[in-house]
């Protein structure tokens, strides 16, 4: 990407080599390029996925998805801070993290209605906000499905809340979308369904926002009830 300064920021990621990056000048010339000194990311990142690249407050920031070192089997989420100007890392760290998967798991998400659990993160197009969702979709209690956390610039939270229906009439919950607005408010798009087994197929869309200092959602149900297992949400500001 390129960033506010003009300088360009290129991220290759090998699954043998680790993470390399180079950042090149205004002139289209290198400023520095190399393996990054990662300590806490696993070379071998056969599994690694980008899940947002963005200029937040002039640095180069990636946030990735990998598998713990430790255990293969439990996503780890990623967030790599390099420095605009220079290309030098300035931080690395872990800032969320999903349960180890089991094959019973598998199972839910090949003949089920559950999602594959993963991490989101979505920046405000018009500042240098940002909120990460972790969306464990197999969790058992709905309210630990879906939380959401509130960034600033600096990459400290602001605010941190598990999201929960606004009704307990629904055994299943899905995430759809995310939308930050500055220091103001996280909103989220979300739906919540029965299925045959669990009670009939039924199913509600909501739309949730979180404020500072809160720890519930103020939510509106949206007049949507055709019952669909392929729902999409997506936020668009003027």
């Amino acid at each position: 990407i390129q960033l506010r300064n003009s300088n360009t920021g290129l991220m290759e990621i090998t699954k043998k080599e680790g993470i390399n990056f180079t950042l090149f000048n205004p002139q289209r010339k290198k400023i520095t390029s190399g393996k990054l000194p990662l300590k806490k990311i696993n070379d071998k990142l056969s599994l690694a996925q980008i899940e947002g690249v963005y200029d937040i407050s002039g640095d180069y920031v990636a946030f990735i998805i990998a598998a713990n070192e430790e255990n293969k089997k439990q996503p780890l989420f990623y967030r790599i801070i390099i420095d605009g100007t220079t290309g030098k890392l300035k931080n690395e760290e872990v800032i969320e993290e999903l349960p180890e998967m089991s094959m019973g798991d598998g199972y839910g998400m090949v003949f089920g209605d559950t999602d594959v659990p993963t991490f989101v993160i979505e920046k405000d197009p018009d500042s240098d906000y940002y909120v990460v969702v972790k969306y464990n979709s197999i969790a058992k209690e709905t309210k630990d499905r879906i939380v959401v956390s509130h960034y600033g610039p600096d990459h400290k939270v602001i605010n941190k809340a598990n999201y929960n229906t606004p009704t307990d009439k629904y055994k299943f919950t899905k995430f759809l979308a995310a939308y930050v607005h500055g220091a103001d408010y996280v909103m989220i798009g979300t739906c919540a369904f029965n299925t045959k087994k669990s009670g009939g197929e039924e199913i509600r869309f909501y739309v949730a926002q979180l404020s500072p200092g809160k720890t519930t959602f103020l939510q509106k149900e949206l007049q949507y009830t055709d019952y669909t297992k392929k729902a999409e949400c997506y936020f668009v500001t003027n």
